[in-house]
């Protein structure tokens, strides 16, 4: 008799371990699925993510400035999350992506701003730009090491095809070698010399001008 009961205790656990297990695997089903679905949200907003660790390592660098100008990341991400609270929702993703990206640099530039000296404000709003330009592809490194450094060491063959200065009245030596590096670098200069040469009059109207900085280069430059 006690071996029948035995027997069925251990039908009854094996019965229950059936079920235990298949609620186990359903459960795990569910989880992978919401795993997957979080992943494809936290990968739809990887571009506010990357928005705030630029304007984070731009305000990181303000400390070389002045030691005055140290945020921890800790005040950052204060900000960044106000930022998106504050943030209006809407059901479409790209409109949501833009506004937030919009709502968190203003709040984080304001904010930080606040703390810099007027004089300082410019090469902040400078680094942000050029940040997240260059995060864009829209300053190619190429160009973004040239305004940093200078005329790279040019090779042989770049030296003997160099070409005179298109513009000596306008444009010094100094220049025009930093010019001719970063043609012999950028794709997107190609033929800029040879249409100095050719437009001479052109160029020298906007290398004249009161403000050459604010004036669009001769075309299609």
């Amino acid at each position: 008799m006690e071996q029948i009961l035995d027997e069925d205790t251990l039908i009854i656990t094996l019965e229950q371990s059936k079920v235990t297990s298949g609620e186990i695997n359903t459960r795990m089903e569910k989880a992978a699925e919401v795993s997957i679905d979080i992943n494809k949200t936290r990968q739809s907003y990887a571009t506010v993510a990357t928005r705030g660790s630029i304007l984070y390592f731009v305000i990181a660098d303000m400390a070389n400035i002045n030691t005055m100008y140290q945020n921890s990341l800790q005040f950052v991400k204060v900000l960044f999350n106000k930022a998106i609270d504050a943030t209006p929702k809407n059901d479409n993703l790209e409109i949501r992506l833009h506004d937030l990206i919009q709502t968190i640099t203003k709040a984080i530039y304001s904010n930080i701003s606040r703390g810099l000296f007027e004089a300082d404000k410019l090469i902040f709003t400078y680094l942000i730009s050029t940040s997240v330009n260059r995060h864009a592809g829209i300053i190619a490194p190429a160009g973004w090491n040239t305004l940093l450094r200078g005329a790279i060491p040019l090779t042989a063959q770049q030296k003997d095809k160099k070409p005179l200065n298109p513009l000596p009245n306008l444009m010094s030596e100094n220049a025009y070698t930093i010019l001719y590096s970063a043609y012999c670098q950028i794709p997107n200069l190609d033929g800029i010399i040879v249409d100095m040469k050719e437009r001479e009059e052109d160029w020298s109207t906007w290398a004249t001008s009161a403000d050459p900085q604010d004036e669009l280069l001769p075309e299609p430059w």
